[in-house]
């Protein structure tokens, strides 16, 4: 359905285009050298890299089974981005984008596959207790990835938002098996309804605290930016909506 919609329903597609053209202005000498650096921790060696810690942790915690479900998700997601990229592949030219146009195959985002499947992992091997710490910081690396590469007009917003939803399928599809496997094995998998791991007040209270102290720092920028780009600040409600939605989703699924 996004595919389909980001592709030919209108307005759609011309929004599309003009929420990426809208967040590219927010690039700069400052801002672009970090956001790069941002984005290309989504490259595959750091992935892999990224990966094989938490499956080590996974291995010190005594949480095997989770580290090679999150393995399998994040190794599963990403092979089958790259793959759906050139099955998927279609030109999609926008006057708004002038002669940055993107690469037919940009559908779905290999960075936004990585950035939301690694989160994931991250959550799905940490044990329940930990769970209000890592969330937050999970979906906050996926939120940083996600934006650096559409601010930097790498990608479509549909396109990050297709990559989010490779991420979920095998994360969620590799928790259901390790579950099945653990029950034929007669193993404990907890709950399939655990209980929804938030972060502590006091976590909430900081990250709230940082946020209305930016809004308020910057606030008439804020308020012109999303009047001269509706699209764009829509786009970036809507991703980060979906990061916080996926990792709360994790945490509550994830076994115990």
């Amino acid at each position: 359905m996004l595919l389909v919609t980001a592709y030919a329903i209108a307005p759609f597609p011309s929004a599309d285009a003009t929420a990426l053209n809208g967040l590219e202005a927010l690039q700069g000498p400052v801002a672009t050298p970090v956001l790069t650096l941002v984005a290309h921790t989504g490259d595959p060696i750091p992935l892999a890299l990224m990966l094989a810690a938490i499956v080590a942790v996974g291995f010190r915690l005594g949480r095997r089974r989770q580290a090679f479900a999150a393995a399998g998700a994040v190794i599963g997601a990403n092979v089958a981005t790259q793959i759906l990229k050139i099955l998927l592949a279609h030109p999609r030219f926008h006057p708004v984008l002038g002669v940055n146009q993107l690469a037919a195959t940009a559908f779905p985002s290999g960075h936004a596959t990585a950035a939301m499947s690694i989160a994931l992992a991250a959550v799905i091997v940490c044990p329940a207790k930990l769970r209000p710490r890592v969330a937050p910081v999970a979906a906050l690396y996926a939120l940083a990835v996600a934006t650096s590469i559409l601010v930097l007009g790498w990608h479509f917003p549909s396109d990050v938002l297709g990559g989010f939803m490779v991420a979920a399928v095998f994360a969620f599809g590799a928790v259901a098996a390790a579950r099945q496997l653990a029950d034929r094995d007669g193993a404990r998998s907890g709950p399939l309804t655990a209980r929804v791991a938030l972060p502590p007040p006091s976590f909430l209270l900081a990250g709230m605290a940082i946020v209305a102290t930016v809004a308020v720092a910057r606030h008439g920028d804020l308020v012109q930016f999303a009047r001269d780009h509706t699209s764009a600040a829509a786009a970036l409600a809507a991703v980060t909506a979906a990061c916080g939605v996926l990792l709360v989703g994790a945490s509550r699924f994830a076994d115990r």
